[in-house]
Order: C-alpha cells, then sequence, then structure tokens
C-alpha cells in the first residue's frame, strides 16, 4: 500500500491535468456506488421489484439488476435499470434513450423496455384504495414500469432494458481463453454475421415499430443516403456486445446463440449515412482482434 508521501509522488509525476482527470473519475465511481447502494435499499420497502445485484457502474453511470418480487411467476422477469450520475451523466442517459428509441425492433439491438427522462414525475394514484390495489393486483400483473413509480421520490433520468443473463462478449473471451478454448468457424461466422447485422441498424431508423417479432437487418446501399439515419456507435467493444439465447424460430439463430449490440452513451450523428455505417462496420470488424 502507498504511504502519503508516494502517492503524493505519483500524482506530481502525473501532471496537474491527469491528476484532476483522476480525481473526476475516482469522484464519479464513488457517486456511481452511493447511487447504486441508495437505490438497493429504496427497493428494500418494494412489495414488486428488488435490486439483485449492480453490474456495473462508472463515472458517469450505474447500471443494476432487477428481479420482479411476484410470487406468481416461476422464472421471475428481470431487467436492466440504468441511472445517470452528474449532469455529464444524466445527458448520457438521455441521448442513449432517444437512440435505442429510434433502434426499437432491430434484432441486433439492445431493446428498451421502458425510459424517462425524469421519474419524479411518475406518480402513484392517491388514495388508500389505491395503494391497496396495488399490492394485490402487482403480485398478478407487475410490469416494469412499476420501478419507476417507486423511484419517484428522486430527479433524473432512468431507463430499462432487457436483460441478457448470457453476459458480454468480453467476459465470453476471457473465459475461453483461460480455459483455452478455440471457437469452432461455424459459430465465428454466425457471429460475424450477427455483427453486420448489428452495424446495419445503426442507419436504419424503425420509429414505426410497435412490438411483434423483431426485425433481421440488412447492409443497405447507400449511394443515396438521405432516406437514412447517420448514426454512430463510437464505443464498439467486447463489453458492449452482448450474448442472446438461440432463437429456433430464425434459421441463423437456431444453433448459435445471436449477438446484440448495446450501451448508446456516446453515439452520435456524423455527417452522412455512408460514413457512420462505414465507421460502425470498421469498428465491428476491429472487435474479432479482441
Amino acid at each position: 500500500m502507498s504511504t502519503g508521501s508516494e502517492a503524493g509522488g505519483e500524482e506530481e509525476a502525473m501532471g496537474p491535468e491527469s491528476v484532476a482527470r483522476a480525481r473526476y473519475f475516482e469522484e464519479g465511481r464513488l457517486l456511481a456506488e452511493r447511487e447504486a447502494k441508495d437505490l438497493t435499499e429504496l427497493f428494500t420497502h418494494s412489495r414488486l421489484w428488488e435490486c439483485e445485484k449492480t453490474l456495473g457502474n462508472g463515472s458517469y453511470g450505474v447500471a443494476l439488476l432487477m428481479k420482479n418480487k411476484s410470487t406468481f411467476d416461476r422464472n421471475p422477469k428481470r431487467v436492466v435499470l440504468k441511472r445517470g450520475i452528474r449532469r455529464k451523466g444524466a445527458d448520457s442517459l438521455v441521448h442513449e434513450m432517444r437512440f435505442i428509441q429510434m433502434m426499437r425492433g432491430h434484432a441486433h439491438i439492445g431493446q428498451m423496455v421502458d425510459s424517462h427522462e425524469d421519474v419524479h414525475y411518475i406518480r402513484h394514484r392517491p388514495g388508500r384504495l389505491a395503494k391497496i390495489a396495488r399490492r394485490v393486483f402487482g403480485k398478478f400483473e407487475n410490469p416494469p414500469q412499476n420501478i419507476f413509480k417507486h423511484m419517484s421520490s428522486r430527479r433524473g433520468p432512468a431507463l430499462i432494458l432487457e436483460y441478457l443473463e448470457n453476459g458480454s462478449l468480453m467476459s465470453f473471451i476471457e473465459k475461453s481463453r483461460g480455459m483455452n478454448i478455440t471457437l469452432p468457424n461455424r459459430i465465428l461466422w454466425a457471429w460475424f454475421y450477427c455483427l453486420m447485422r448489428a452495424g446495419a441498424a445503426l442507419t436504419q431508423e424503425n420509429l414505426d415499430y410497435r412490438g411483434g417479432p423483431l426485425i433481421l437487418e440488412e447492409l443497405a446501399n447507400l449511394g443515396d443516403d438521405s432516406n437514412f439515419c447517420p448514426l454512430r456507435h463510437n464505443d464498439v467493444a467486447p463489453r458492449n456486445v452482448m450474448i442472446s439465447n438461440t432463437e429456433p424460430e430464425v434459421p441463423e439463430h437456431q444453433l448459435v446463440p445471436k449477438l446484440v449490440l448495446i450501451d448508446f452513451g456516446v453515439a452520435r450523428f456524423d455527417d452522412s449515412a455512408f460514413n457512420a455505417q462505414s465507421r460502425n462496420v470498421y469498428d465491428l470488424c476491429s472487435l474479432w482482434y479482441a
């Protein structure tokens, strides 16, 4: 463990800008830990949802695994709750909410369950009868939106996403290397195809999606790209690619679980859809060197 003089020497060697940046990120991490702790405590008083564990936290936000407490569900539903930290984290989360809304219904994009730009304005219906009704009928019908209602004492945006229990591509790579496993080409090509479909989704808005089967994306000819969305992900990495499940009704996912792209907190619009798709595809192809 470093002594005070050693820590001071390290900071002096880093330079003032690096020290300030390191302190800023450390402060954000501590704020995220506090937010996770506060939310966990908040949901200990909920009869409908509980915070099962913290999935991740950083300088700008926290992600929690929420579990449906309904006693009538043999396989309790789980979702991911995301909250932003500080102004920058809140703004980033609002950006992500808007971008995911545009991508809803695409098969290779993580699906949003619900979002709200300020949970403080979500209120329960007042009255003792309404409170009793929530307790009774919540055991039968408990949508994830009830998470927001329980958070109405807090301020700021919140996002609920589908939970993909198989984990990230980064975790899979680390485990495979640790066990010295080499994947067959059939799986590698199937996953590469998933990534290309995810890249195609980023330039194809889907604002009219109202539920139903997810859409398999296709790379488009962007010669005239005025009708396409110039969205760049900007944070393509193994940690932001999740492994979903197999899908018996979709031939290409019957044997190999599909990959899903998540985390649009730093996504931005490019100057053209052609440039955006080119950059997205390049970044997705680069994952093969991870």
